[in-house]
């Protein structure tokens, strides 16, 4: 890895990156570093250092998200007919929960998420736990098998198929695993209850938890599922019953295709999340919708003036509801915007840099206050996360790097989640040791607290564009519109 001295440190604080903030934003924040699972066992090694990442935060100040790191396990294969058994260390995807790494939440002995490609799995949600439920909830890579009819052989039933799939998982404060079952019927048509096998928890809140499944769509002749589409679904916590959403596209042939997903939902049972619909152009192109559990349907906003592309990824409990859109003059890119459900107005947030025209709303607290990301270099791609006053009519976006001590080691790549508090909980590059007197940048989730005494923006930097600490790519590959959390 790249090393650096201490006083070159990721954020140019005698650049000019000090912004005007809004009335009601912090003076500052601390900022606190979630740790990393060690490697399991500790003489696990692969390539890569250690890693975390920030996802969610409740009301507790208690966040979840993922941990990276080497794992040794027992891998059992079946090859030609021939059981393969090998002893192998990857790279594994584990779930944490960051107030207590020790809290297993997905132990290895429950097996969700080990073993299949070392994909693991992730929690993407929390409820409150001093006034709620505490559940959280998350999606992980598994295997099902399911019966298979041969279409060769006049349906004739064959040895079931395995399937990896995503299955939707939640986690109580007892720590017992409900894992959300496969719902499909080899052998059998189509019928009016929704046919899938993968599914993710995305958001939650006291009584349900949101995300999607892949549903089947279409079925060959002998019952095999044949085409699935992403759809948004509900989960009731206390019944178990799983309700599925439809896309926007309600008749004809792009049915089949078309999806929907939803990706937070309120204490009023309020939803938030995206559609793809059929343009006139035959152009398939994703809308932001929103709707309420006492209802199945969507109803779509298209989001800034002249937009063809929205989605929204969180609300807060008034309706102000947070996500992305391209507009008129900028039809290639993302705006984070936001939308007053009461008044149907979409406001545009804006950028870090009006020369690189993309951002992205990514959450909302009971504030109004608004995280998000926006793009900070065009090569290497890299974001920086803000903070927007949704009050104050004269906001603009603040670079929270700004609002942190430049001497505190941290570079701040992305935000997930604020909670009401006014913590904030995401992702960044932290300077640490790496032994022999330089300094490494690892990938790191971070919690900031906010407080009252100016950050530190006074260090002395060197200039070093060589440097990478500030260019975590990963927040594109891990898919941006694919994490949420929770709503107490």
């Amino acid at each position: 890895m790249h090393k650096q001295s201490l006083l070159a440190l990721s954020v140019a604080a005698l650049l000019p990156c000090v912004a005007v903030k809004a009335a009601n934003l912090p003076v500052a924040y601390d900022i606190i570093d979630l740790g990393a699972l060690e490697p399991m066992p500790p003489t696990a090694t692969t390539t890569g250092a250690k890693s975390s990442f920030g996802y969610a935060i409740n009301n507790d100040n208690s966040a979840v998200g993922v941990s990276i790191g080497a794992h040794d396990y027992t891998s059992t294969q079946v090859v030609n007919g021939v059981t393969v058994v090998e002893d192998v260390t990857i790279n594994l995807v584990q779930s944490v929960y960051f107030p207590n790494l020790n809290r297993q939440i997905t132990p290895p002995e429950q097996e969700l998420g080990f073993g299949v490609s070392g994909r693991g799995n992730y929690a993407t949600t929390i409820n409150d736990e001093s006034n709620g439920n505490g559940l959280i909830g998350g999606y992980a890579y598994d295997k099902i098998d399911i019966d298979n009819f041969d279409n060769s052989d006049n349906c004739t039933q064959t040895d079931p198929l395995t399937v990896d799939i995503r299955r939707a998982f939640m986690f109580d404060l007892n720590d017992q695993l409900t894992k959300v079952p496969a719902n499909i019927f080899p052998g059998q048509d189509l019928g009016t209850d929704a046919e899938y096998m993968t599914s993710a928890f995305l958001g939650s809140n006291e009584q349900y938890m949101v995300g999607y499944v892949e549903q089947v769509t279409q079925k060959d002749s002998c019952g095999n599922a044949q085409d699935f589409a992403r759809r948004g679904m509900i989960y009731n916590v206390d019944t178990a019953e799983v309700i599925v959403y439809p896309s926007l596209e309600t008749t004809g042939d792009q049915v089949i295709s078309a999806t929907s997903v939803i990706r937070s939902i309120n204490a009023n049972g309020d939803l938030v999340g995206a559609s793809t619909i059929l343009d006139d152009d035959e152009e398939r192109r994703t809308i932001a919708v929103h709707g309420n559990v006492a209802d199945v349907q969507f109803v779509s906003v298209a989001g800034l003036e002249g937009a063809t592309s929205s989605s929204f990824e969180d609300l807060n409990d008034q309706g102000i509801m947070v996500g992305g859109s391209n507009k008129a003059d900028s039809l290639n890119n993302l705006t984070a915007f936001y939308y007053d459900s009461q008044s149907q107005e979409s406001v545009e947030i804006g950028y870090l840099r009006d020369d690189l025209a993309y951002s992205q709303a990514l959450a909302i607290n009971n504030e109004n206050l608004i995280v998000g990301v926006s793009q900070a270099s065009y090569s290497p791609s890299s974001f920086k996360p803000f903070i927007f006053d949704a009050d104050d009519a004269a906001a603009t976006p603040v670079d929270l790097n700004s609002l942190v001590d430049c001497d505190a080691g941290w570079s701040l790549s992305e935000v997930r989640d604020i909670n009401d508090n006014g913590w904030i909980v995401g992702t960044g590059t932290l300077l640490v040791s790496d032994g022999e007197g330089g300094f490494t940048g690892e990938v790191r989730a971070f919690a900031l607290k906010p407080r009252n005494e100016p950050a530190n923006q006074n260090c002395v930097t060197d200039d070093d564009s060589s440097s990478d600490s500030g260019s975590l790519s990963w927040f594109v590959l891990l898919g941006l519109g694919l994490f949420r959390r929770k709503r107490q």
